[in-house]
């Protein structure tokens, strides 16, 4: 959710443009790729024990980056020009590529000796990995549903602001802005909750968490308190997901095999994009048909759901990464 969720800051984002010239397909399998490494790799520079603060590290850093680059974007449209501004973003990337391309370590799992890889009985494996998994599976099922409701929201939320609440960009571009802080916020306490309260009742409450913030946004009005309600909302929303994403990251790079990191991290990011794609399209028809304060108040139906069915798993019991039977 990490963030995710997983990072859930990233799967918030569009991949990609659908003007011309656009490659939106190959954005989002470059990216799922990237992620399911970058999610792998982690516990190979860090020890178990630090999984958790390294991940909320990430997930700061994320955070900042996603408040500040829009303000940083829009500044370089107006100074350079749009096409320059691009030209910096793809140079950002490349040096981001470079600096990942310098660091030098050891794998923790060597590579298979067997050159005959079957595609198919590795995705197998994937899935066993995590739907077999009694902590795992229903923990990745309640994540499905997180971000089926959250696209669902997200879709809508902009022109909820803008269009029916008569905002403007820049308010609009204030609750984002709060999402971000609050997101550092809860990151900031992550893993001193996680170690106080243990994984599983923080992950649960922050799956509470979100649709209590997603219920202040169909409440809006036009208006200075409407505008401090969506606030509100989003900063709720970002504490959730800081506090979660960490969590849930470092608890699923200690409880998996090293050699089955790459598949459990594709196998959960891939449904939970698959989530968004089905969430995002239900989210605009519904808004629609029956109007967008029906649409979040549905949403967040869907989120109470989920975060009950995973307050009634076994996962409510994880304190910590030893409580993790497979």
């Amino acid at each position: 959710m990490s963030a995710e969720h997983e990072s859930v800051h990233a799967d918030r984002k569009p991949h990609g443009s659908t003007g011309p010239g656009s490659h939106p397909p190959t954005i989002g399998i470059v990216s799922l790729a990237y992620d399911a490494a970058h999610q792998s790799f982690l516990p190979t520079l860090v020890p178990q024990e630090l999984l958790t603060p390294a991940n909320a590290r990430l997930e700061q850093s994320a955070a900042v980056a996603q408040t500040g680059g829009p303000v940083l974007g829009g500044w370089l449209i107006r100074i350079v020009g749009a096409p320059l501004a691009i030209l910096v973003d793809a140079v950002s990337y490349l040096i981001s590529g470079l600096i990942v391309a310098r660091l030098r370590v050891r794998e923790r799992s060597d590579p298979p000796e067997r050159v005959d890889r079957n595609l198919r009985a590795e995705l197998r494996e994937g899935l066993s990995c995590v739907y077999g998994h009694r902590m795992l599976a229903p923990l990745a099922l309640a994540s499905h549903g997180w971000f089926f409701g959250s696209a669902m929201v997200s879709t809508v939320y902009a022109l909820f602001v803008i269009d029916e609440l008569g905002f403007d960009a820049a308010a609009l571009g204030l609750t984002f802005a709060l999402s971000g802080i609050g997101a550092v916020v809860g990151s900031s306490v992550a893993d001193r909750a996680g170690r106080r309260f243990g994984i599983g009742p923080m992950i649960i409450v922050c799956r509470w968490l979100t649709p209590a913030g997603y219920a202040l946004i169909p409440l809006a009005h036009n208006g200075i308190g409407g505008l401090t309600l969506l606030c509100a909302a989003q900063f709720v929303f970002g504490v959730s997901i800081g506090v979660d994403s960490p969590l849930e990251m470092g608890y699923r790079q200690s409880v998996t095999p090293d050699r089955l990191l790459g598949r459990m991290n594709a196998t959960m990011r891939s449904l939970n994009r698959a989530a968004i794609v089905l969430g995002a399209p239900i989210g605009g028809l519904l808004a629609a048909w029956l109007g967008v304060r029906w649409t979040v108040w549905i949403a967040v139906g869907g989120l109470l759901f989920a975060a009950v069915a995973l307050n009634a798993s076994d996962f409510r019991h994880v304190r910590s990464v030893s409580d993790a039977p497979g």
